[in-house]
């Protein structure tokens, strides 16, 4: 299998859209997925994991074709063109997200 490199870009981009699946709460001090850096996560899985890698690409296209700005409207565009993609993405975001023990504990998990 081929190890996909991920640039800079990328995942500067994949972070912008996971501040919008999961957002950050300042009043109880819980980052966003992309400040996180969960995109690191996803990539990882995304090496391992053909379905996912083909999925993540997309979205990454679909968005570089769509708009410089990542922006709720944009998110909210993806889901309802490109379902596949988006739950998949969807699902590796809370899988990595919430797995991390100091999230959990920050939500009183």
């Amino acid at each position: 299998m081929v190890v996909k490199m991920w640039s800079e870009n990328e995942k500067n981009i994949l972070n912008k859209i996971l501040d919008q699946l999961i957002p950050e709460n300042p009043k109880r001090n819980i980052p966003s997925a992309g400040q996180l850096g969960i995109a690191s996560f996803i990539f990882d899985v995304a090496n391992k994991n053909h379905n996912l890698k083909d999925d993540v690409v997309f979205i990454l296209d679909w968005t570089f074709a769509k708009a410089d700005k990542i922006s709720p409207c944009l998110v909210r565009k993806l889901e309802k063109e490109n379902p596949k993609a988006f739950g998949s993405l969807l699902t590796e975001t809370y899988k990595g997200y919430y797995s991390r023990s100091d999230i959990r504990y920050k939500l009183g998990l």
